[in-house]
């Protein structure tokens, strides 16, 4: 047992996971009391404006946002490892230009679209959502910097615990002040992710003051190649976005309101067992670019074996407390009338499980510069997923949804793994490497 203690110590993955894990459980917490300060304060009404304009921003984020965080990391960390001062700098200017060309394009787009709804109703309060998305494109942009330097919790922490800590400071004085509104809480919201992005920055410059700025140096752009690499990794994104959604949306269509409710808190609770894996592949996934392009095999293979043991011993921790208490918590917060969500919920938990046990597949695939042959699989398994959700749920329910969803993710877990395996002789599960015959 102190053997394993004293790897954990000297592994520099776990603790960067161990920290990032706790920073994340602060933000949950942090998430939670923010909503209820809000629910109860903005009355159903007003809540519910903020959380349709909150939606909107995300909406008009998409195309910022969609696969730059993931394209900026990558090319960092490339550029970066060679001491291609002109690519890093190329990248970073090139990034910061394509945000703000997107923001304009969205803008417009925006602005004609609440003009002309602007008869409905009084719409004003959603143009806030446009300064939002300018703050949250940088904030993200700045935290993938640091990861591409392989500074993860660095990374981390400006979305993940700056802006929403913030943002609960900010509203928990306006409600003293007593003049809490939407328009005020969507303010502050701004502000905290404008604060948090300029702590993302200004960390980046402590850590590149000594290595020389790169923005200093004279860039080489390489649009195309961006761009072509930045159109698969949206449209990665945006499927995995249809996929997260998906089986609400049809539950919806094909079920009741109840269904609906029940699965919605199943999904929250499922979400924490894959909390490990998204924190341990942000960790490595600058690791995986520096060593896939050195060609370094033996060392590729064993940081890719350990973040997926790694991300699996998070993911069976939270499975087995899922498991064991999932019930009588959710009877206790939420009441009687969800708990058939515990059942929705070890389903999903299962699924969620397994895929933490094949590895960081999807990140192998990004961070290798297969990003066109992962978008391919990912919307075959949005359209598998459409399709086992319209044939399952009228049979079968809520229950339905939840195995259609689960069956479709581990299926492009399997085809990926082998994928990797047999095209790039990379193995991604818990096993480590093996010989993979096909």
């Amino acid at each position: 047992m102190r053997t394993i203690f004293q790897k954990l110590r000297a592994s520099s993955m776990a603790r960067s996971t161990l920290a990032m894990l706790g920073t994340r459980v602060l933000s949950i917490l942090i998430g939670v009391t923010l909503s209820v300060l809000l629910a109860r304060w903005l009355a159903p009404e007003g809540y519910g404006i903020y959380l349709f304009t909150l939606t909107i921003a995300q909406f008009l984020a998409m195309p910022i946002l969609a696969g730059l965080p993931t394209l900026v990391i990558r090319e960092v960390a490339i550029a970066r490892d060679s001491g291609d001062a002109a690519g890093l700098a190329g990248i970073l200017r090139w990034s910061a230009g394509f945000i703000m060309v997107t923001f304009l394009v969205v803008t417009a787009v925006a602005a004609v679209f609440f003009f002309t709804l602007r008869a409905q109703g009084n719409l004003s309060i959603h143009f806030i959502a446009l300064p939002l998305v300018l703050a949250l494109a940088f904030l993200h942009m700045g935290s993938a910097l640091l990861q591409g330097y392989e500074h993860p919790f660095s990374g981390s922490l400006g979305d993940g615990l700056i802006r929403p800590a913030l943002l609960l400071g900010l509203v928990s004085l306006v409600v003293m002040a007593g003049v809490l509104s939407p328009e005020v809480a969507l303010w502050s919201h701004v502000v905290a992710a404008a604060v948090a992005a300029s702590f993302a920055f200004g960390y980046w410059l402590l850590v590149c003051r000594d290595r020389g700025l790169p923005l200093t140096q004279p860039p080489r752009y390489e649009t195309r190649k961006w761009l072509r690499s930045l159109l698969p990794l949206s449209l990665v994104t945006a499927a995995s976005l249809i996929n997260s959604r998906l089986d609400i949306l049809m539950l919806g269509i094909l079920s009741v309101v109840d269904d609906v409710a029940r699965y919605g808190i199943a999904v929250q609770l499922a979400g924490l067992v894959v909390m490990g894996q998204t924190i341990v592949n942000a960790i490595v996934g600058p690791k995986i670019a520096r060593l896939y392009r050195q060609s370094d095999h033996t060392e590729l293979h064993r940081t890719i074996t350990h973040a997926a043991r790694l991300s699996t011993v998070i993911a069976l921790a939270v499975f087995l407390a899922v498991a064991v208490l999932g019930a009588q918590v959710i009877e206790f917060l939420l009441g009687a009338n969800y708990s058939g969500a515990w059942y929705i919920a070890l389903v999903l938990c299962c699924g969620n499980l397994i895929s933490s046990a094949m590895g960081p597949v999807s990140t192998v695939m990004s961070m290798t510069g297969n990003e066109k042959t992962l978008a391919r699989l990912v919307w075959l398994s949005a359209l598998a997923n459409a399709i086992l959700n319209l044939i399952l749920i009228p049979i079968y329910g809520v229950i339905g949804a939840a195995i259609a969803t689960v069956t479709a993710q581990l299926v492009r877990q399997v085809i990926i793994v082998y994928w990797s395996a047999t095209r790039l002789h990379l193995h991604t599960t818990i096993l480590g490497s093996m010989k993979v015959t096909g």
